[in-house]
């Protein structure tokens, strides 16, 4: 579900935790905590943004990730039920919920080197912005926190728009993609590349996310 142009999501496999019954949960215990998700391009104040983070301000307690280390949809799912999984079960190995998702994109588990990678840096022009809910927020509170703090445009979060700010240089030197690999072109939404392309594009993507999310998941623990 979208609130403008932030998406809800709702992982529902993490929704009830054992021994926890349904419609009993607390804020503390919650399984079933959404995401919201929103992206922005032509960001110009990432260094603001990240000045937030480094001072811990608590407004700004979102996964800053850099889009253009972003592969789809899937992948930055991928990198939100391992951190929501591991704070399920005690094991963060970062300060916050938030700072996980970050670092669970890495295949390394060099937690600086996978914020650095990752996260949002000064010269950041295409931002992913990640909260995990609770029960004081909604979509419509962190749509209007994030448009009132970031100075970019919304986009919805979706493959399409995705496809448009990935760095297939930043990809492949981040999961080691095959030399053979051959990235997909960047999207630009002209209309100028025919189905048979279009099909092909998406089979390198897929590709190179299979690689990424397998490495993902093998880091170990």
């Amino acid at each position: 579900m979208a609130t403008t142009t932030t998406t809800t999501i709702h992982l529902a496999h993490l929704s009830h935790p054992k021994g926890v019954a349904e419609g009993q949960e607390d804020a503390d215990t919650a399984g079933h905590r959404p995401l919201y998700i929103t992206l922005f391009k032509n960001v110009s104040n990432a260094s603001y943004i990240r000045q937030q983070l480094l001072d811990q301000n608590t407004d700004f307690e979102y996964a800053f990730v850099d889009a253009s280390a972003v592969i789809s949809t899937t992948h930055v799912l991928s990198a939100a039920y391992r951190a929501l999984n591991d704070m399920r079960a005690s094991r963060l190995r970062t300060r916050n919920v938030h700072a996980e998702i970050v670092f669970a994109f890495s295949a390394s588990n060099n937690i600086a080197d996978s914020l650095r990678r990752f996260g949002i840096n000064e010269s950041t022009t295409n931002l992913l912005a990640v909260k995990v809910g609770n029960p004081q927020i909604d979509g419509s509170t962190v749509y209007e926190h994030l448009t009132s703090s970031i100075q970019g445009d919304a986009a919805p979060f979706d493959d399409a728009q995705i496809a448009t700010t990935t760095d297939w240089s930043a990809v492949r030197k981040n999961y080691k993609l095959p030399r053979n690999f051959v990235a997909p072109a960047r999207s630009g939404g002209d209309g100028a590349v025919d189905e048979k392309e279009k099909k092909e594009m998406r089979r390198r993507r897929w590709y190179a996310e299979r690689i990424a999310i397998g490495g993902m998941a093998l880091r170990g623990a």
